[in-house]
């Protein structure tokens, strides 16, 4: 008798959340109720606080090249053999292919056709989605800066990260900034690569790179108009490591399993 919830509804009633935590805790049958939202902060303050212990967390990038494809998910490997063996059940792709893919993006929305203008969905997807999250975390923002904040860490993608310059072109204190680099990788849309080091400390202090989940975003905010354009223009490069890296970052995560990548 269970029927799907919206996340509004299931963290405004306790007492289906005292029922979920009775039914767990008698069946202990792992895959009987999935919670899902695009609202990250506010599903956990209410899963937290009720479900503690009952709960497995899966992040959910946009799409990897293999689910694109209707290929099963595997995790990347250095192991030349498994590369090989792996390789068989790919169909290659030329390079206008690849960089028509990574400018059209990899959203559900774009890659299932129901969106066809990609350059409206981006649009909204930036002002509906990413700053209204940003303002629950934070509070008042101001609209501008924070879409000049997320074009200029778009045009820094595959790059050091340099804070201080961010927050110059921004009109923002490095404080401000580093705090919005934080809200964008706990929303799942970039996410650090830090220098490896075999000191653990170390990894965590010096410089990390910057990448984003989507590289169609990063297209879209750094006004690269068509698949051609961005093949042949300055960030062809970076915007091809963008690509790999978050490919590979993907395929753990499709895994479940926890990346350990340095650059």
């Amino acid at each position: 008798g269970l029927r799907p919830m919206s996340l509004t509804e299931y963290v405004g009633q306790e007492k289906i959340k005292d029922n979920i935590k009775i039914y767990i805790d008698e069946h202990h049958n792992p895959g009987d109720f999935w919670l899902t939202g695009s609202q990250i902060f506010r599903l956990m303050q209410g899963v937290q606080e009720s479900l503690a212990g009952r709960v497995a967390l899966l992040h959910m990038s946009p799409m990897s090249q293999r689910e694109i494809s209707g290929l099963p998910a595997v995790p990347f490997t250095t192991d030349f053999e498994k590369l090989v063996e792996q390789s068989k059940s790919i169909q290659p792709v030329s390079t206008p292919e690849i960089y028509e893919k990574l400018w059209r993006g990899s959203m559900p929305g774009l890659v299932s056709g129901m969106f066809d203008d990609r350059n409206i969905y981006y649009s909204s997807y930036i002002s509906t989605y990413i700053e209204r999250d940003v303002r629950e975390l934070s509070g008042n923002i101001d609209a501008l800066k924070f879409n000049r904040f997320i074009t200029a860490m778009a045009a820094r993608t595959a790059q050091m990260l340099n804070f201080s310059a961010v927050a110059e072109d921004t009109e923002i204190d490095i404080q401000t900034a580093k705090a919005w680099t934080n809200i964008l990788e706990t929303l799942g849309i970039i996410f650090l690569l830090h220098p490896y080091s075999n000191n653990v400390l170390k990894r965590t202090i010096k410089t990390p790179k910057v990448y984003f989940y989507d590289t169609g975003i990063v297209c879209f905010l750094t006004k690269w108009s068509s698949p051609e354009i961005t093949e042949s223009g300055a960030m062809s490069g970076a915007l091809l490591e963008n690509y790999t890296v978050s490919e590979i970052m993907k395929s753990y995560q499709n895994t479940g399993l926890t990346p350990y990548l340095y650059y």
